[in-house]
């Protein structure tokens, strides 16, 4: 699947989680805080759906992974230890092995039957995006031209100083000019660039209606609402496929125009308030027939909300100082919210942060005399050809294989990570590594313990790296067949072969043997250069395997290859 469309979804999920606490929260802060923080708070939820950034990385991305939608792995930083988890107990494995393998054999075959769909899904999610983003930039374009060619600018000298009287009032600046027209059906401000403020006949015919009504239009234009409306149309664009965001647009569009009346009655005394619901009353009587569309700014949205809206004006009162810090105290906790829900990370973001800790890890080689030229590394100037890193349980930070070099060398770190020795490995260790090892693709190898007391130590069993060229022809006929971004574990007589395609890094495998003997756990570990590769890996007994991918324990899907 698309990585941009997998990063969409991580957003699209943590700006739920966010509404979902919002509309939660609705009753307890609806009449307690004020309308204009009500209707700002919605821009935290906006860029956590449209800005692709987090801190660091949280369950949103594991709940995508598990979805049928993802099959793909995450790519690990190189610093991530190669621990096995331990199996559950015997009696516990047993009671839940039946109905959680029913389970995943049914949700199998439903992701199997939907994989054409879900693997050009970003596909149909971008053409719907299109369309959408399309249809409503044409719509408000004819709009805008239906109202201008149907409205004319206002001459009135009398209107036009009392227009700049107000604007200078409440300190607005730049070039607003005023229309009326008779098929709107309430006075609104359109235009980005060249806003103007198109008003309904009947507010010319009173001087108080005329007031109130620029006044809450130059709110609007004041506040930028038009730009507001218009990114949340382009949210609504980018996740139509999530309907609480259809939800989150009904709840900005209600409380933009509360928030707005907030703003104008402010200043007002009790008479004035009453003479601008008065006002708001007689706008949607006397309203032309051409309704207005979501990203155009109203006076009144629609008679349904026109009783919130009075009521509001006339139970308005001064937050209370604690009114106030419960608003900083929520923001600060939805902010805090937003920013813990982390997103999907690529590869590419993940590679780049390799880069960085490679470019630390070469600093510290130097001053144990270990540098790199060209891709190949140099210990005491003589080239090395197999390089081993190892951490203190034994994971690793490095390897590297260069068939060019003629020494083999090891680094021990300490438990602080800091390099504690160097070392040279021995004939008998290296031919170990080396008879695991695909020398003819140079990247896989079995992890052996080069430090560990030999005899105290777990037999490792027969796991080897091969290539797509080596298998037998009827497993090499369901490679073809297999998806990429999904693990496999083909049979085929005594052997079984795993299998995955898309691995974006080279790889190293850990195989244990587990304590009854009928399990082999594998853990598979991304190492060295981002490069796009492909695991295959041969376990040569009859026992359950459990693939680990970055100590994450993975779900495979098994086949038998036909030997007939």
């Amino acid at each position: 699947m698309n990585e941009m469309f997998k990063t969409l979804l991580s957003l699209s999920l943590a700006g739920t989680i966010l509404i979902f606490i919002l509309l939660l929260l609705y009753h307890l802060y609806k009449n307690r805080l004020s309308k204009r923080w009500q209707y700002y708070i919605w821009l935290v939820v906006i860029i956590r759906m449209l800005l692709p950034w987090t801190p660091g990385i949280s369950h949103v991305e594991e709940v995508i992974q598990k979805t049928g939608l993802d099959n793909s792995m995450v790519v690990a930083d190189t610093n991530t230890n190669i621990n096995i988890d331990k199996p559950l107990p015997d009696a516990i494995y047993s009671g839940l092995q039946h109905p959680i393998t029913r389970f995943m054999q049914f949700a199998q075959h439903i992701l199997d039957a939907a994989s054409p769909v879900i693997k050009n899904i970003h596909i149909i999610w971008l053409a719907v995006v299109l369309f959408l983003f399309t249809r409503k930039v044409t719509i408000y374009q004819s709009f805008v031209k239906h109202i201008c060619a149907n409205s004319v600018e206002v001459n009135d000298l009398i209107l036009l100083e009392h227009f700049g009287h107000i604007m200078e009032q409440n300190n607005i600046r730049g070039t607003i000019r005023l229309y009326v027209s008779d098929v709107i059906s309430s006075s609104m401000i359109i235009g980005f660039f060249h806003p103007r403020i198109v008003l309904t006949p009947s507010v010319l015919l009173s001087g108080k209606s005329f007031h109130y009504t620029v006044l809450h239009e130059l709110v609007h234009y004041k506040r930028m609402d038009i730009f507001y409306k218009w990114l949340v149309q382009i949210t609504l664009c980018l996740h139509w496929f999530n309907p609480f965001v259809y939800i989150m647009e009904r709840r900005i569009s209600q409380t933009c125009e509360l928030s707005c009346d907030e703003m104008v009655i402010k200043k007002l005394n009790d008479t004035e308030k009453r003479e601008y619901g008065d006002n708001l009353l007689y706008a949607v009587r006397t309203g032309g027939p051409y309704k207005n569309i979501p990203t155009s700014v109203n006076l009144n949205d629609s008679k349904e909300l026109l009783k919130g809206r009075l009521e509001s004006i006339m139970k308005y009162k001064e937050k209370s100082r604690l009114a106030k810090i419960c608003t900083y105290v929520l923001t600060i906790l939805l902010c805090a919210s937003a920013a813990s829900l982390s997103i999907y990370k690529t590869p590419a973001t993940v590679s780049s942060s390799a880069k960085k800790e490679y470019a630390k890890h070469k600093k510290e080689y130097a001053k144990h005399g270990i540098t790199k030229k060209n891709g190949a590394y140099y210990y005491k100037e003589k080239r090395v050809r197999i390089f081993m890193d190892l951490r203190d349980d034994g994971s690793f930070v490095c390897f590297n294989y260069d068939e060019k070099g003629t020494k083999d060398l090891y680094v021990r770190r300490a438990k602080d990570n800091s390099i504690a020795r160097t070392g040279y490995i021995t004939k008998k260790e290296a031919a170990v590594i080396l008879n695991d090892m695909d020398i003819k693709t140079g990247s896989g190898y079995m992890i052996a313990d080069i430090t560990n007391n030999r005899k105290s130590a777990k037999p490792y069993v027969k796991v080897s790296r091969m290539s797509k060229k080596e298998v037998p022809g009827s497993v090499a006929k369901l490679i073809k067949s297999c998806r990429s971004n999904k693990w496999y574990i083909i049979s085929e007589n005594n052997c079984q072969y795993i299998y995955y395609n898309g691995l974006p890094r080279d790889y190293a495998f850990q195989p244990e043997i587990s304590a009854d003997k009928d399990n082999i756990n594998i853990n598979i570990s991304d190492i060295g250069k981002p490069a796009e590769n492909y695991v295959l890996l041969v376990a040569r007994q009859n026992k359950i395997l459990n693939i680990y991918y970055n100590n994450e324990h993975v779900s495979c899907k098994k086949i038998t290859a036909n030997t007939n």
